[in-house]
């Protein structure tokens, strides 16, 4: 590629917001460059969702096995050869981020490795990291999408032996023989899913009365319950005072929620407080693009406060996931070549954590909806009456439906339980399409499948559920 070659877009990131953007915007007949300073597919493919799934499914599998009696396999023996677990989880990321090469090559995007950094509206300085050579593209438009960064605080300052962030939990060579995790959010609830069947030793601290704070409060209590009926410690209201590494071990004092001050010993600690927008050395304040509490502030285009600069994903707001990356990438294209299209609606993105059991949730909590001044119903139905969760040896979770009274508007969806990750999109369908509780309940459901549960818990909205 010759210095200086134009493009009508430039997109600095090349994770799910920015190839999103890229594919959108080269199927609408734009030129397009795509700056990536890793690899492409950016955290949620090398050190983030993926990994993570991939680990979680090796577990799942694991937990399964050590159940084979109850499903008439008769066996003996339980080894777990960590090292092909780690082999399975690579092969599972080279392959994808092979796809999104293919894929590259398919919509004729132009790609660069190395870091970008905005000269100028209009202008992205490409720096090769390898020989420091440095190129000037120009883009008669930006996209930001550098996604975002572990939360630093200097008490926690990751070392990638002891004390960790997420990003390298997903190397490890070796399940850690007590891991103390800080933080009790999805990140933390998942990697304490993994590590315990693992045979590691898990505590959680949750400086919050609860953990998975973010939930529905129902959820919350009942996924604390099944983590400590699974061994792991969990120590909420917690403040962390001091980490000190001592010998080979963290050694982390806190004050529980007593005020008793204690001392935790672990081989490792997990920093899961959270993670911050990635506006660092973007050439941000010198083109004059708007900034706050580590995000770039875009309008409901995804438009930032310079012309022609837009901002999409993690970089950009809360919530940090991949696919509401994905939807505003996506949007990004299609407002610069003019095509009109809604705004990402934040209340109808699904969240999912991959813990086991699975949490997933969209829209509204019954105490936000209550907030909100609406005139609250909820319905519930649990999974112990499903035939096909009882056939799969998984009844333990339930479904809980939030709706507006008056209208029946599903003003919030929230589950817990086996591969309810899955089952959340007949919630956000719904939704999408303004559908109401009674569309949701009197819609027919295949029997048995685990499905059916949403369509009982609609139903109790109005205690109309047979099953109930």
């Amino acid at each position: 590629m010759a210095a200086n070659e134009e493009f009508d877009i430039a997109i600095i990131g090349g994770g799910p917001g920015g190839y999103s953007a890229a594919f959108r915007a080269a199927q609408l007949g734009a030129s397009v460059v795509l700056i990536e300073i890793f690899k492409i597919g950016g955290v949620c493919l090398h050190a983030g969702c993926i990994p993570y799934k991939a680990l979680l499914e090796d577990v799942r599998v694991i937990n399964l096995f050590r159940r084979r009696e109850e499903f008439g396999i008769a066996s003996s023996g339980d080894w777990i050869d960590f090292s092909r677990i780690v082999e399975r989880k690579n092969g599972i990321v080279e392959r994808l981020q092979n796809g999104l090469r293919g894929l590259v090559k398919k919509n004729k995007v132009a790609y660069i490795e190395g870091m970008g950094s905005i000269a100028a509206p209009g202008r992205v300085l490409v720096r090769n990291l390898r020989d420091r050579s440095e190129r000037e593209i120009k883009a008669k438009n930006i996209i930001i999408a550098t996604g975002s960064k572990p939360k630093f605080i200097p008490m926690f300052a990751a070392d990638g032996s002891r004390v960790l962030f997420s990003d390298h939990i997903v190397d490890l060579t070796a399940p850690p023989r007590s891991l103390a995790i800080l933080g009790g959010g999805p990140i933390g609830v998942e990697t304490a899913s993994v590590f315990k069947p693992l045979g590691t030793e898990i505590t959680i601290i949750e400086a919050m009365p609860g953990i998975m704070i973010n939930e529905d409060e129902e959820i919350g209590i009942e996924l604390d319950r099944r983590l400590r009926e699974r061994g792991i410690n969990i120590l909420t209201g917690a403040k962390v005072s001091a980490v000190e590494k001592v010998d080979k071990s963290v050694e982390i004092r806190l004050t529980n929620s007593t005020g008793r001050e204690e001392i935790i010993l672990v081989q490792n600690l997990l920093v899961a407080i959270g993670r911050d927008g990635l506006v660092e050395r973007l050439g941000l304040e010198k083109v004059g693009v708007e900034v706050d509490r580590n995000y770039i502030k875009v309008n409901k285009k995804m438009q930032t406060s310079v012309p022609g600069i837009y901002a999409v994903g993690d970089v950009a707001s809360p919530p940090l996931l991949a696919h509401k990356a994905a939807a505003e990438g996506v949007l990004a294209a299609e407002t610069i070549v003019g095509k009109e299209s809604p705004p990402v609606d934040f209340n109808k993105v699904p969240h999912c954590t991959y813990c086991e059991p699975q949490v997933a949730s969209i829209g509204l909590t019954e105490n936000q909806a209550e907030e909100r001044g609406y005139g609250v119903k909820v319905g519930r139905f649990s999974f112990k009456i499903s035939g096909k969760a009882f056939c799969e040896g998984e009844e333990e979770g339930f479904v809980k439906v939030i709706a507006d009274g008056k209208t029946g508007e599903i003003l919030g969806a929230h589950m817990i339980g086996h591969e309810v990750t899955e089952l959340i999109m007949v919630c956000s369908q719904a939704m999408y399409a303004e559908s109401t509780t009674y569309e949701l309940g009197r819609a027919i459901y295949a029997h048995p499948t685990r499905s059916e549960v949403i369509r009982e818990a609609a139903l109790d909205i109005n205690k109309e559920s047979l099953l109930k």
